[in-house]
C-alpha cells in the first residue's frame, strides 16, 4: 500500500494474521491502529509526515524491524518500550534535535541496528556516535557502520558519569513502577475477593429460588418428555417406509456426478493455490521493497560520508597550496638584487592566481562529483524500483489468467 496517498493508518481488523506492512511514500501523520496486528514482524513508514513516535506503537509484540525514515519525527516516546523484539530501527533524516530523545531507546532490549543519520542534532556526529554506543551497549551496528568493542569502550569512559546517572534514574523509576503495579495488584485481588463473595451469595439464592419451584415444574416436565419421545419414534417409523431401492436410473447416474464433483474439487483446489500464490507473490514483492529502501537509507549515509570525507579532503588540499605559497612569499630578501626581487613578485601574483583558480577547479570537481553521485544513484534506485514492478506485474498477470481461467471452467461447469 506505498505510494498511494493514505492519510492515516487504518481498516487493517481483518488482516490479523499480517507479518510484513508496507506504508511508505504516503502521507501518514500518526501511527496508530495497529493493535489487531499482533503477528507483525516487519513495519516501513519511510517518507510519511510522522512527528512523534511511541504510544502507536504499543501491543506489536513480535515486531523485528521498524522503518520510519525521511519522516518529521522530533520525539521518541517511552511508550517504544514495549517493543521487546525489536531488532532494528532506522529514524535517519528526520527532525531530532536533541540527542535525549535517541536515548530513550534504552528501554528496547533486543535493538542491535540503529540509524539515526541525517538529523539536525545540536552536537557533532562523532559525539552524538560516542553517546549512543555508550548508553545502549547492545547495539551492534550504528549507522549502518559495525559498532567495535574498543571504541565501545572509550566511549562508556568518556562518558561514565552520565551512563551511571542515567541507570540509576531507570533502576528508581523501574522501582516505582513496581510499587504501582504491586498496589493495583492488591486493589484488584481485594476487588475480585469482594466480586466473588457476592458471585456466591447470589448462587446461594438462585438455587434456592429454583428449589423451591422446582418441584411445581416436576411433573409437566415429565410428561413434555414422554410426548416428545413418542413423536420421535413415530416420525422415524413414517421416514423409514418411503426409503428403497433406487431407480435403475437414478443409480446408473451416480459414478458419473461422482467424477463431476472431482473434477469440480481438483479446479478448486487449483483456485486456492494460485490465490495464495498471488499472496506469496506480494509478499516477496514487499520484502523485496523494504531492503531495497533499507540499501537507498543506506547509500545515503554512505553519499554523506563521502560528501565529508570529499570536503575534508578538499580542505586539506587548498591549506597545503596556501602553506607552500605563504612559504615562498617570505623569503630572506637581504643582498638580494631589485630586479630579482621584482621577478620574484611578479611571479608570487601569477601564483596566487593559480592558486585561486586551483580552489575554484576543486569546488566545482567536488560539486560536480556529488551530483553526479547522487543522480545516478537514484536512476539506479528508479531503475531497480521499475525492474521490479516489472516483473512482479508479469508474474501477476500470468496468475490472473489462470485463476480467470479456472473461474470460467468453474462456471460452465455450474
Amino acid at each position: 500500500m506505498q505510494t498511494r496517498d493514505i492519510l492515516q493508518i487504518d481498516h487493517l481488523w481483518p488482516f490479523k494474521s499480517l507479518k510484513i506492512l508496507d506504508l511508505s511514500n504516503n502521507k501518514i501523520g500518526h501511527i496508530q491502529n495497529l493493535r489487531s496486528l499482533k503477528l507483525l514482524e516487519k513495519l516501513n513508514l519511510s517518507f510519511n509526515c510522522i512527528q512523534e513516535i511511541g504510544h502507536g506503537l504499543r501491543g506489536l509484540p513480535r515486531l523485528k524491524e521498524l522503518s520510519l525514515y525521511r519522516n518529521f519525527i522530533q520525539r521518541i516516546d517511552h511508550d517504544l518500550r514495549d517493543l521487546k523484539t525489536l531488532v532494528f530501527l532506522s529514524l535517519g533524516d528526520n527532525k531530532i534535535d536533541d540527542i535525549e530523545q535517541v536515548l530513550n531507546l534504552v528501554f528496547l532490549p533486543s535493538l542491535r541496528s540503529l540509524s539515526i543519520s541525517g538529523n539536525p542534532l545540536t552536537i557533532s556526529n562523532q559525539e552524538a556516535n560516542e553517546i549512543v554506543i555508550s548508553h545502549l551497549p547492545k547495539i551492534r551496528f550504528l549507522n549502518y557502520s559495525r559498532v567495535w568493542e574498543k571504541d565501545r569502550e572509550n566511549a562508556i569512559e568518556k562518558h561514565r558519569i552520565a551512563v551511571e546517572t542515567r541507570w540509576r534514574d531507570i533502576r528508581v523509576e523501574a522501582t516505582k513502577e513496581q510499587t504501582k503495579r504491586t498496589v493495583a495488584q492488591k486493589r484488584k485481588l481485594e476487588n475480585d475477593s469482594f466480586v466473588a463473595g457476592f458471585r456466591d451469595l447470589m448462587m446461594i439464592w438462585e438455587m434456592t429460588t429454583h428449589n423451591r419451584y422446582m418441584s411445581t415444574f416436576q411433573e409437566d416436565e415429565e410428561k413434555l418428555f414422554t410426548f416428545v419421545s413418542e413423536s420421535i419414534v413415530e416420525n422415524s417409523n413414517a421416514a423409514a417406509e418411503p426409503i428403497a431401492a433406487p431407480s435403475s436410473p437414478a443409480e446408473k447416474s451416480l459414478p458419473e456426478e461422482g467424477r463431476i464433483d472431482e473434477e469440480e474439487l481438483k479446479l478448486r483446489e487449483a483456485a486456492a493455490q494460485l490465490n495464495e500464490l498471488n499472496v506469496n507473490l506480494s509478499c516477496l514483492h514487499n520484502d523485496l521493497m523494504s531492503l531495497q529502501m533499507h540499501l537507498l537509507d543506506q547509500v545515503t549515509s554512505i553519499e554523506t560520508s563521502f560528501e565529508h570525507d570529499l570536503e575534508d579532503a578538499i580542505a586539506t588540499s587548498l591549506q597545503d597550496v596556501a602553506t607552500i605559497c605563504a612559504e615562498i612569499q617570505s623569503p630572506e630578501a637581504s643582498g638580494v638584487d631589485d630586479e630579482i626581487v621584482s621577478e620574484l613578485k611578479d611571479l608570487l601574483m601569477r601564483l596566487e592566481v593559480v592558486r585561486k583558480k586551483y580552489a575554484n577547479d576543486a569546488h566545482d570537481w567536488q560539486k560536480r562529483t556529488l551530483e553526479d553521485f547522487r543522480r545516478e544513484n537514484q536512476r539506479t534506485h528508479k531503475m531497480v524500483v521499475v525492474e521490479l514492478a516489472k516483473h512482479v506485474d508479469s508474474c501477476r498477470d500470468e496468475i490472473h489468467k489462470k485463476q480467470n481461467a479456472v473461474d470460467e471452467e468453474l462456471q460452465d461447469r455450474n
